[in-house]
């Protein structure tokens, strides 16, 4: 499914999975497969954890140094995209009023994910939120853009980056050149902190959402 939307992936095509304990780390790469802990295997609920790190394999290497890690925010919606295409998950609701739960309480005013952008988080040691707020980043994308072209416009970042490794600016690049409303969205979640802002306004992360098609 991942081809399907992306196109081939770079490298070999078999993996190895390892199942280690419950409460360490999962990662992912084409050298060394899948390690996943092994609550991912003993409910099929938790199978996106497995997709979050299936996904990882169709990354280039970010030249970005230090990287701020957005790839974790968009293996972050990933997950929930596999999980609602292979295995009927609908909550979508559910999942997007928990996110913004997350972003309102530990981006308040005085927190550093308040005023630092994504773009900067690498350089300021703030990546553990690249998954929280790339996650939100790249829902907006895909409701705004429709999955036929944030798919198109992804796969051409990928494919064209995979062997040479790439850019947060041509991923923008990627995105600006399939649908020119991109732009707003990474100016909101990638290049400053408009999204807090407005949370903190009042508005709901749907709306917020919503609005980037209009």
């Amino acid at each position: 499914k991942y081809a399907e939307w992306f196109g081939p992936v770079g490298g070999k095509s078999n993996v190895t999975v390892i199942e280690i304990p419950e409460g360490w780390g999962s990662q992912a790469s084409l050298a060394g497969g899948i390690i996943q802990t092994a609550d991912a295997f003993r409910d099929k609920a938790q199978l996106y954890q497995v997709y979050h790190e299936l996904s990882h394999f169709w990354n280039v290497n970010e030249t970005d140094k230090p990287s701020p890690r957005w790839n974790e925010g968009l293996a972050s919606f990933l997950q929930w995209r596999m999980s609602a295409q292979l295995d009927g998950w609908s909550a979508w609701d559910a999942r997007i009023e928990r996110l913004e739960s997350s972003l309102n309480r530990n981006c308040q005013t005085d927190a550093p994910c308040a005023r630092i952008p994504l773009a900067d988080y690498g350089r300021a040691e703030l990546t553990d939120y690249s998954y929280s707020v790339g996650m939100a980043m790249f829902y907006a994308l895909f409701k705004t853009l429709g999955p036929e072209s944030f798919d198109k416009a992804y796969r051409t970042y990928y494919q064209q980056h995979r062997v040479t490794g790439g850019t947060s600016a041509e991923l923008l690049g990627a995105f600006h050149d399939v649908d020119q409303r991109s732009d707003r969205i990474f100016a909101d979640w990638f290049s400053t902190t408009k999204w807090r802002s407005r949370l903190a306004a009042g508005e709901k992360l749907r709306d917020i959402v919503n609005g980037y098609a209009r």
